[in-house]
């Protein structure tokens, strides 16, 4: 899976909502990496408020692309309720 690589500037911090806005829009035009990305950030709360159910979303267009990590984290996904 894609890693996420930031340029620590002294005084200068990471814009995450910034950050998430373009892994969104890379995934909505169909890049794999991003969408496993998309679904991290809704599985945790990282970027957005934390939603399962768009995690589990994201991670089956992820894991309809081929995305292995995607399928792993669809199984470790709570139940729906």
């Amino acid at each position: 899976m894609a890693d996420r690589a930031y340029v620590w500037l002294p005084r200068v911090k990471p814009d995450l909502a910034e950050s998430f806005r373009w892994y969104k829009k890379a995934a909505e035009a169909g890049n794999r990496d991003a969408m496993d990305i998309v679904g991290i950030d809704y599985r945790y709360g990282a970027d957005v408020h934390k939603d399962y159910d768009k995690a589990r979303e994201w991670y089956q267009k992820a894991a309809k692309r081929g995305s292995e990590e995607a399928v792993k984290a669809l199984a470790g996904l709570p139940s729906k309720q």
